[in-house]
């Protein structure tokens, strides 16, 4: 039963390699992975290995944005191996995506035929950054919890990837024959257990609730999730995305998008703000 336990000093040693990788901004350290954003840096520390997070907000609040922002720090500007599971867009959507961001080329331009020639150098030039990265992107639509985790499995066994992200949690087929919360509750547990078993962060997108958009303050909190206490219990971390001007026309905050630490295992809680730029997808 010796691989049950583990003496303390080579665990703290692995630990303190792991603080000062950090430190050093080292993306390649398999314990703590840096969001590329300060802001929400300086309150979560990271994503950290063998924990379960969760983005969540309402439609329209730029989560998948804000995903691809964090994949496209970490696999590009620093060199990290990333997969990336959708269950809503396909391959080429995503793809596209990743594109504007990298090359800050507006969107709906690329899906056009007015690319002028130094746009498309600059798609090319994007291509060709995105090639060399390290980000694995896998369509799983009408996939269900198993064919997910197994993704996963093949994603960390084939390219040691040390963070994956899955947008999202509602499109997730369960194996519960019972209501939507229980299923809900299933996929929750076997993501966790995912988690810890690749020693990997994982990183859930999620829906929220309709009642965010009946009350006066639409800012979300964890009640607002689906299956509140299973969350508040499985998630080490939850971060709610919204935005004032999407609900207020004449609000003082356009372009201004708050992340919101609601939940974090350290009991830390605080707002990123963040500027949001819709033209190319991007969180600055």
């Amino acid at each position: 039963m010796a691989e049950c336990y583990e003496a303390a000093g080579a665990v703290a040693k692995r630990v303190l390699e792991s603080i000062k990788s950090y430190r050093d901004g080292d993306y390649k350290d398999q314990y703590v992975i840096r969001t590329g954003y300060q802001q929400i840096d300086d309150i979560i520390g990271g994503f950290h290995s063998g924990e379960l997070a969760v983005i969540a907000g309402r439609p329209s609040m730029g989560k998948t944005a804000l995903a691809l922002n964090i994949v496209r720090k970490i696999a590009i500007t620093g060199d990290g191996a990333v997969g990336y599971i959708s269950l809503e867009d396909g391959e080429d959507v995503i793809l596209e995506k990743l594109l504007t961001m990298d090359s800050m080329i507006d969107f709906t331009v690329i899906r056009t035929k007015d690319l002028s020639e130094k746009n498309m150098k600059g798609l090319e030039e994007s291509a060709d950054r995105i090639s060399k990265s390290k980000i694995f992107i896998s369509d799983c639509r009408n996939a269900d919890i198993n064919s997910v985790c197994s993704v996963c499995d093949a994603m960390k066994k084939d390219n040691d990837i040390q963070i994956v992200f899955i947008d999202y949690a509602q499109l997730i087929k369960g194996k519960s024959d019972g209501s939507r919360a229980l299923e809900m509750a299933e996929i929750l547990d076997n993501l966790k257990e995912l988690a810890y078993s690749l020693q990997i962060p994982v990183i859930l997108m999620s829906q929220l609730s309709r009642e965010v958009d009946t009350r006066m303050d639409h800012r979300p909190t964890i009640t607002d999730f689906p299956v509140k206490e299973v969350v508040e219990c499985m998630a080490d971390t939850m971060l709610f995305l919204y935005r004032d001007d999407y609900y207020n026309r004449e609000s003082d905050m356009k372009g201004i998008a708050e992340v919101i630490v609601a939940k974090h295992c350290n009991d830390r809680a605080g707002t990123a703000k963040l500027v949001w730029n819709p033209i190319n997808y991007m969180f600055c």
